[in-house]
């Protein structure tokens, strides 16, 4: 009888064949064969035969992305038949990555959704693996989360995704238009001819895609009461051209604005005529409105005041030499403001000598506008022409905690400081001051020599514990500097400050770079040096290294050439997340072994091991504070005239 006769069966032959066969095949094949023979196996089959089975055809270097759905979903499958849900969601998603319309990853991932027949409800597939939250827990831990990690959580099939959603949509941006670029590029070749076009193409799409997104916004407040309920801080950005009109968008503001019961802010950019329209219908909807920023993008004349008298932060800019000061507006909040940001070329730091309550007594502190006494933050660009104004404000504003002064010098302050710096830190001058910026801009040509001025400067914030972010800027010019007494002396206060998260500083040539950097605290978490030198600067960075703080998220290097900047911040900075250079940010990362070089491209560069990625434009002007905290560089920026967190 031959090995073949029909009467015998030996069932190492048929491994044999089995081995025979699958060792002629690729790798890819031999992992299908595998998993199919996997699937033959009962669910009460061996988990761990499934899971080695898995692990050595994901571990294939060319599996096919069909064989990885198959091996992720058999091992899904083998652990929900054990009762073991660790990891299954994740591998569920790795599978819709993969294949975004697998059914059954779709069917298991999404389980417990109305059927598309109004049929019941499958069960819904519950995670258990650790004590079970109440709502007000998560969202007491999800309000710490940054905005970004927030919408990450939006993915999660948790109830949580929830409760990210409504802390998300408690901003919300409505852009009607867009703004065109800060820095345009002449098109003098055919490169920067098609640059231009594509400039144009992406402009009108982006367009397209906000006025789709405002009116799908607009449309959800107004119908969806839940929704509408949500939102406290709403941004409305108009950049429209001359020939634009925006009757539209008002006619659904109108109806949209009554919708937002919980509105507490508004930030407004825009046209004057459509600003003016805007406030009418705020003024109708939300009188009880408690923070807003204004800022109209075209001459802004006197601002017609609306009856909003609950205000307590207001925050008002203009670039127009002519606008006046919104004094009607202040004065109508006067008893209830807390914070106040004031950006006018032409004005002056609110004082007695500004009259802008007309029925302000002369002289004494009733006679300025704002009630100094109660206000915690103030923020001034614009003149310096009155020192008494000043003085007014170091004297009575024992509440604030924040001080911003970016001035025009039109005389000699030094004086208002040094007497604030007499009183002492703690128990008197501004005692809970927690953030004070000095910039002076410029001086005009008929002020005396004020070289006392930083001196005092150092001398008011001296030995200040609880003072958190500090920057103090000199005019760029040698001649500037000694005239207000700016030198190596003035970084001699930051080692009695050691609370300093973010500093700001002007680089004096008198400056030692081997020991300034030895002079700021070491818990500083965001370092700008202003004026950096040019001439040399990767010789700079190398004798700032040694003393640089290693907690450094964030630096910023206002005059750094752009071409330089991967090796002056692998030579100086290794350790920051973010870095700027004049207007632009770069996220600084580590690279991967995969990794190659970019080059000086518009979007990365690499020098010595580190990789700088250029952020765009829109995320700088619109979405820095939420990249920088995403970064854990928080401590880097100031609240814009956008935000809403002065209170």
């Amino acid at each position: 009888m031959g090995p073949y006769s029909a009467g015998v069966f030996n069932p190492r032959m048929l491994d044999a064949s089995i081995r025979d066969i699958v060792a002629r095949l690729g790798d890819d094949q031999k992992a299908e064969v595998l998993l199919y023979a996997a699937r033959l196996m009962g669910p009460d089959s061996s988990r761990s035969l499934v899971e080695n089975a898995v692990q050595s055809c994901l571990q294939i270097p060319a599996l096919s992305p069909t064989n990885q759905a198959k091996a992720r979903l058999l091992r899904v499958k083998a652990r929900l038949a054990a009762g073991v849900h660790q990891g299954v969601h994740q591998e569920l998603q790795a599978i819709l990555a993969l294949d975004p319309d697998h059914p059954d990853a779709k069917a298991l991932l999404f389980r417990g959704r109305p059927q598309p027949n109004g049929g019941p409800c499958q069960q819904t597939l519950q995670f258990h693996s650790g004590p079970r939250f109440s709502t007000e827990i998560w969202r007491e831990i999800l309000s710490h989360l940054p905005r970004r990690d927030l919408k990450s959580v939006l993915a999660v099939q948790h109830g949580i995704s929830r409760i990210a959603g409504r802390l998300l949509f408690r901003e919300l941006d409505l852009h009607f238009g867009v703004l065109p670029p800060r820095f345009a590029r002449p098109a003098s070749d055919e490169d920067d001819k098609e640059r231009k076009v594509d400039e144009v193409r992406e402009t009108a799409e982006l367009e397209r895609w906000h006025a789709k997104r405002c009116a799908d916004v607009l449309t959800r407040v107004i119908v969806d009461p839940e929704f509408a309920r949500v939102v406290k801080t709403l941004r409305i950005i108009a950049p429209l051209k001359e020939d634009s009109i925006m009757t539209f968008q008002t006619g659904m503001l109108a109806n949209a604005l009554p919708k937002l019961v919980n509105l507490q802010n508004l930030c407004c950019q825009a046209r004057y005529a459509d600003m003016v329209a805007i406030l009418a219908i705020l003024q109708a909807s939300t009188p009880k409105i408690q923070g807003l920023s204004l800022t109209p993008i075209d001459f802004a004349e006197a601002i017609h005041a609306p009856n909003l008298r609950h205000l307590t932060q207001l925050a008002y800019q203009t670039t127009d030499p002519r606008a006046p000061p919104p004094g009607a507006l202040i004065a109508q909040n006067r008893d209830s403001l807390r914070a106040a940001r004031l950006h006018g070329p032409s004005w002056s730091i609110p004082g007695p000598a500004l009259p802008l309550l007309p029925d302000a007594k002369d002289g004494g502190v009733d006679a300025y506008p704002f009630r100094l006494g109660q206000l915690t933050s103030l923020r001034f660009d614009g003149f310096a022409r009155d020192a008494g104004a000043l003085a007014a404000v170091l004297e009575h504003g024992r509440a604030l905690e924040t001080l911003a002064l970016e001035l025009h010098l039109d005389c000699a302050l030094s004086g208002a400081f040094r007497k604030a710096a007499a009183q002492g830190g703690r128990a008197g001058a501004l005692p809970r001051l927690r953030r004070f910026a000095f910039a002076v801009t410029a001086v005009s040509g008929n002020v005396p020599a004020d070289p006392a001025l930083f001196p005092a400067l150092c001398d008011f914030v001296r030995n200040r514990q609880g003072l958190r972010w500090l920057r103090l800027r000199a005019p760029g010019s040698l001649s500037g500097q000694r005239k207000l007494g700016y030198d190596a002396a003035v970084w001699g206060v930051l080692p009695s400050l050691p609370g300093l998260r973010g500093l700001g500083m002007t680089m004096p040539e008198s400056v030692a770079p081997q020991l300034a950097m030895w002079l700021i605290p070491r818990g500083l978490r965001a370092l700008s040096l202003w004026d950096f030198p040019t001439g040399d600067p990767v010789g700079f960075v190398q004798q700032l290294r040694g003393g640089v703080p290693p907690t450094l998220k964030f630096v910023e290097l206002d005059t750094a050439p752009s071409a330089m900047l991967p090796r002056i911040v692998q030579e100086g900075f290794p350790m920051v997340n973010v870095v700027c250079a004049g207007d632009t940010y770069w996220s600084v990362k580590q690279p991967k072994a995969e990794d190659v070089p970019v080059g000086d491209s518009a979007d990365g560069k690499e020098g010595n091991g580190l990789v700088l990625e250029r952020w765009s434009e829109r995320r700088v002007r619109y979405y820095a504070r939420e990249w920088l905290e995403w970064y854990g560089c928080e401590d880097a920026r100031w609240p814009g005239f956008e935000d809403f967190d002065d209170v």
